[in-house]
């Protein structure tokens, strides 16, 4: 019993570590930025105010431990700055709520309940 709960607790921070490593939006945001269409700028039914003119958007996932949770926001912004060219290349419309979703190790992952947040962004300029 107790070798159970020495393994456990001396494995637990490389189980968290190799999570936040992986390119799963679940648990890291490093992923593609998704960039609205042409009718998701314009807006109409359906599409949130926050979209109407934005660029696109980030996703990640805000439940688990605050400083994971801080890493995912920072990868995301460092995603947004990639996609605009640079870091005062874009402006932050705002957050919303949205699914992140992917895989982990071939299992479909999504964050839990109400975690799962898009930051919307909009490009100053040309790119992307």
């Amino acid at each position: 019993m107790h070798f159970l709960i020495r393994a456990s607790v001396l494995l637990a921070p490389f189980i968290v570590a190799g999570c936040a490593g992986t390119a799963n939006p679940v648990f890291n945001s490093s992923v593609k930025p998704r960039i609205y269409d042409a009718q998701e700028k314009r807006g109409g039914f359906g599409v949130p105010p926050i979209v109407v003119g934005a660029t696109g958007e980030v996703r990640y996932c805000q439940s688990g431990l605050p400083q994971l949770v801080a890493a995912r926001q920072k990868e995301a912004y460092t995603v947004i700055a990639q996609a605009c060219g640079g870091e005062d290349k874009y402006t932050i419309r705002g957050e919303m709520m949205a699914d992140a979703t992917g895989s982990f190790m071939g299992v479909d992952v999504k964050c839990q309940g109400n975690s799962g947040r898009a930051i919307v962004f909009a490009c100053k300029g040309g790119r992307p």
